[in-house]
């Protein structure tokens, strides 16, 4: 729901964040190909905004790099957040409500 809210109101911000927080869920729950994209997705709009990371989200967002990284190994991993960086908002947010 706040996803779908922050698009209408394209903040873009929150939108990272909800993207974010979905990849910790999926990793965490054994998705770690979908964690990776998700926060490909999330680091392409900071990127494109030009807005960092919030500080007091930085240590649990790099456990969950060093948790995929763990899973996936580091090159898949990385080359899973590119596929995410690429892929629309909205095909990973259905590839999220169909896994």
């Amino acid at each position: 729901m706040k996803r779908a809210l922050s698009l209408r109101l394209n903040n873009l911000r929150a939108t990272a964040g909800c993207l974010e927080g979905f990849a910790y869920i999926a990793t965490h729950s054994g998705d770690a190909q979908l964690g990776a994209r998700l926060l490909g997705a999330a680091a392409r709009i900071r990127d494109f905004m030009g807005l960092p990371l919030l500080p007091q989200w930085q240590a649990g967002h790099d456990a969950c790099l060093q948790r995929l990284d763990g899973i996936l190994g580091a090159d898949e991993a990385a080359r899973e957040r590119t596929v995410g960086a690429a892929m629309p908002v909205d095909d990973l947010t259905n590839q999220l409500l169909t896994s």
